[in-house]
């Protein structure tokens, strides 16, 4: 699933890329902030290596997961080493499996989109944002942002202004899919995706990703002094 693998990249972390800091300039007041905390927080998840477990469940039954260790280069592009994946299959259960495969991919795919930079500062620009004084969390809403009628609602920390949930309601081959992403900070780290769940019912698939065992690389790998490992 080389190509699965590839489209979790953009979800990793709700953050914007540092080299589109002269954009976010342009943007002001609580959009602003927003967009000033997740690129910073996207810097910092750079510093960082951890597991991630990918389990696609169909018609009840979760499949062997694919398990990988994940971190940055020294140029910030994200690697992945797979630690375990299940055995590929042949005859009748191959071609199920590679069905099955194709619609993963597609599915992680869309839920990608939703999740690049330049989505993530259009998504900011255009939600409706609504705080409540006092309130642990404040809730921005946009609608149509990939296809028409499709509605993302983010839940954000109004202290850090970095995200604790989101929620996604899209299509996929006509039918409803919904991404349900939940975040938490590290102790004196980043915020960070700890799990992902994708659900195409009319395909009977459930996608979950867990993210676990994070941990700053060594000082050789990433410039900085290696730590314990730590989780949300």
């Amino acid at each position: 699933m080389t190509l699965l693998r590839k489209t979790l990249a953009p979800l990793l972390t709700i953050g914007v890329s540092i080299s589109m800091m002269p954009l976010l300039a342009q943007v002001s007041g609580t959009s602003g902030k927003l967009l000033l905390a997740m690129a910073a927080n996207a810097k910092r998840m750079t510093q960082y290596e951890w597991k991630q477990r990918i389990t696609v469940v169909r018609k009840g039954k979760p499949a062997e997961p694919i398990i990988d260790q994940v971190r940055f280069d020294s140029s910030g592009k994200l690697q992945r080493t797979t630690i375990s994946a299940p055995p590929e299959m042949s005859g009748i259960r191959g071609r199920i499996q590679a069905g099955v495969k194709e619609n993963v991919q597609q599915i992680m795919e869309l839920a990608g989109r939703y999740n690049k930079p330049q989505q993530m500062l259009e998504f900011i620009k255009r939600a409706q944002v609504t705080e409540t004084p006092g309130a642990d969390l404040m809730r921005l809403q946009a609608n149509g942002l990939i296809k028409p009628g499709d509605a993302t609602t983010m839940l954000v920390n109004p202290r850090t202004h970095l995200a604790s949930h989101v929620d996604i309601k899209t299509d996929y081959d006509g039918g409803p899919m919904t991404i349900a992403q939940d975040y938490g900070s590290l102790p004196s780290g980043p915020n960070v995706m700890k799990s992902m769940n994708v659900s195409v019912p009319q395909k009977d698939l459930v996608i979950k990703v867990e993210s676990y065992d994070f941990a700053q690389q060594s000082s050789r790998a990433n410039g900085i002094q290696p730590g314990k490992n730590v989780n949300p």
